[in-house]
């Protein structure tokens, strides 16, 4: 994935350095708030994943990028085998100790080692809002190479928490990067662009998360 040099150094900090990648779970999923939040979405997940079989749970869920296995024990538990593919050896290298060895795939996500999965969906979370639209395109274009289904998640930076971080910004108490803002029409526009046909568009919680859900089936 082409990337400027300030967010390819913020990603080999943040999803490279060993010290960094063992806090990852600590700091985004551990906690009343986040673990609530965790399994709305783990529910939604779940509901689109079964849209995508037929009302049933696919055979295999790729799960891209994997990170540290967000969700891989609730896959496993509903009896998917579960290809974890990501770009960090050090993320993998946590999921593996949290969840045992299995089908890990070291690879860019862009251009997948992997040919089209009978039986199976993707699941791709915790990615596109850091991405710029070209990026967000060429990331859903990879994936379509994989599978006929995808379930995507979208944080489009429209919640009330990121009007506090413009707020802020504005005051100069903010120092991060802010992620713009998109709406639903353009999530659509970007994923036919990528070949990709919406089945279904939803927001999770939206007075609780920003998420908003996407499932995709892959056009002829």
């Amino acid at each position: 994935m082409a990337m400027d040099p300030k967010r390819k150094a913020y990603w080999k900090e943040g999803y490279q350095d060993p010290a960094k990648v063992a806090e990852y779970d600590n700091i985004r999923f551990i906690g009343g708030r986040k673990r609530a939040n965790n399994r709305l979405i783990w529910r939604a997940a779940e509901k689109e994943l079964m849209r995508c079989a037929g009302g049933k749970m696919p055979s295999v869920v790729i799960d891209a990028p994997a990170g540290t296995g967000r969700f891989t024990g609730e896959l496993q538990q509903a009896g998917c085998k579960v290809m974890n593919l990501d770009l960090s050896r050090e993320m993998l290298g946590v999921l593996q100790k949290n969840h045992g060895s299995g089908w890990e795939v070291i690879g860019d996500l862009n251009q997948p080692p992997l040919t089209t999965v009978p039986d199976s969906a993707v699941l791709c979370l915790r990615l596109m809002q850091h991405l710029h639209s070209h990026e967000r395109i060429e990331a859903m274009r990879g994936l379509r190479e994989t599978s006929e289904w995808a379930v995507i998640s979208f944080y489009p930076a429209r919640h009330l928490k990121h009007l506090g971080r413009r707020v802020r910004k504005t005051l100069g108490l903010f120092k991060r990067d802010l992620h713009p803002t998109y709406s639903n029409q353009q999530i659509r526009d970007e994923a036919e662009k990528a070949g990709w046909e919406v089945v279904n568009l939803k927001a999770v919680a939206w007075r609780f998360s920003d998420n908003v859900m996407v499932t995709l089936r892959r056009k002829a």
